[in-house]
């Protein structure tokens, strides 16, 4: 079996591997060597395959002349296959300085949006990129000198999802895993191809070019293998860390709550996981409300973690305005830190005629004179609830006063022998602090008759059959 035929093979084997038979797939070129010998095997291969493909090339505006060469090159090349190619072009020096970001990170941004352009205009399944085995122990060795945990030893994978930012999901199919780059160049040089040579590649201004240039020759010299040992690492890894996802499945569905922009995290039942599993369980938490785990590092785990075992009512800020709070038995993972607080503004007093119906802003509220039920449960609602409120006129004047609390309130609790601070009452009934200033109180001349979701006065408590006040709050979608 020749060279070329071993590598196209590979190629075929990577195709299948990843369910991609019959697909299309966009094939990004920048005119390199890997993307070169990638586009000629994919091509080449189509027949066993059965896939059909697409080029996708973009100037990145860093290299002037060589990029127009580059593209020339890759105009030629899909032009003497029969490939069609989606060119596009971006100033990333400029969008580096508008962003505030370096350069490698703008790019990657810039890629990563033209990349879902071309794949959205060319209908693609995937995208391919040319990374090689070479590639993959860069990034294992550059994610161990971040501190990553298990997740960062298992690299790049051959079919990936790919979120930078808010930008929507790209997947990502990488069929050169397995190839180096000594590999790559015989099958260029075999098919007789002569692809181009990126400049940059040669600066070690750039953190991947330095582990490449100085990191991996010094550790070839206690390991000529390096690069097949770091491979083998991730593979190990990846399938250790596979057996972890499946057990943390129980313990998700078990502990977790998920909701739109907010997840709740049941603190009885994570502090009785093994840690590896907690940890888990936060990361995932933290990645599902931000859309990706860009940028979140084992620091931001441990300090959700720490979080978690200190005090209710704190919290912590994560990257992109995610929030994480200690509530009373539970951790919130939101999207902002208002989401955290299911409640909505409560700003102003409001009067509610009875009967009546007032809609204030995220609630929708009623009254009515009725015989109170044989049967009441009182159960703290957080998004409100009704009550029955032994209230005649004499304690009305025919409305209630809907407010938050004020400093100095008193309330008298259903079941206790005396009159409270609000305040007391609140951090009694494991309120969270954050919740305390948007709870209503309904209020009538006789005092706080109801802390709405959590417990009636005692002088305003009902009698089963007896007249009463019935008072419901529901939540609207206006806040």
């Amino acid at each position: 079996m020749t060279d070329t035929t071993r590598f196209e093979k590979s190629i075929i084997k990577a195709v299948d591997k990843a369910g991609l038979s019959g697909s299309h797939i966009t094939v990004a070129i920048s005119g390199g060597p890997d993307s070169t010998a990638m586009l000629l095997a994919l091509s080449r291969s189509k027949s066993e395959t059965g896939i059909s493909i697409n080029g996708a090339h973009l100037d990145h505006g860093i290299r002037g002349e060589e990029s127009k060469s580059d593209a020339e090159y890759v105009r030629n090349l899909c032009k003497s296959i029969d490939v069609d190619c989606f060119f596009g072009a971006v100033d990333v020096p400029s969008l580096s300085k508008a962003l505030g970001v370096s350069l490698e990170d703008a790019a990657r941004r810039a890629r990563n949006r033209f990349l879902l352009e071309a794949c959205a205009a060319q209908n693609s399944d995937a995208v391919a990129l040319g990374h090689t085995a070479n590639d993959q122990s860069e990034t294992i060795l550059m994610h161990l000198i971040r501190g990553s945990g298990l997740d960062g030893l298992t690299g790049m994978k051959l079919l990936s999802t790919r979120v930078i930012e808010k930008d929507p999901p790209l997947r990502v199919f990488r069929p050169l895993l397995e190839m180096t780059r000594t590999e790559i160049e015989k099958y260029c040089s075999a098919v007789g191809e002569t692809p181009q040579i990126d400049s940059t590649n040669f600066s070690d201004d750039y953190t991947r070019n330095s582990v490449r240039h100085n990191l991996l020759p010094a550790l070839e010299n206690f390991n000529p293998r390096i690069t097949e040992a770091l491979n083998r690492l991730a593979l190990s890894a990846g399938r250790d860390i596979e057996f972890i996802e499946e057990a943390s499945y129980g313990a998700w569905t078990a502990a977790v709550d998920v909701e739109k922009g907010i997840i709740t995290i049941d603190l009885g039942k994570l502090a009785n996981l093994p840690e590896s599993l907690s940890y888990r369980i936060i990361r995932k938490a933290i990645g599902i409300i931000k859309g990706n785990l860009n940028g979140i590092t084992l620091d931001h785990i441990d300090a959700v973690i720490s979080l978690s075992k200190g005090s209710s009512g704190n919290s912590v800020n994560l990257p992109d305005g995610v929030t994480a709070t200690k509530g009373y038995g539970e951790l919130l993972i939101s999207e902002t830190a208002y989401n955290t607080i299911p409640l909505p503004i409560l700003d102003g007093e409001y009067k509610i005629s009875i009967p009546g119906a007032l809609f204030i802003p995220g609630w929708k509220i009623t009254t009515i004179r009725t015989e109170t039920p044989l049967k009441y449960p009182q159960k703290e609602e957080t998004n409100g609830g009704r009550a029955w409120l032994r209230l005649t006129e004499q304690h009305t004047g025919n409305f209630l006063v809907v407010r938050s609390r004020k400093p100095g309130d008193k309330f008298h609790p259903k079941g206790l022998p005396g009159e409270k601070k609000l305040q007391d009452f609140m951090v009694d009934a494991h309120i969270p602090r954050l919740w305390r200033d948007r709870i209503p109180v309904v209020e009538s001349t006789s005092g706080i008759a109801w802390v709405v979701g959590w417990r009636t006065a005692d002088w305003a408590s009902p009698i089963a059959g007896q007249p009463s006040v019935e008072v419901c709050f529901s939540r609207t979608d206006t806040n």
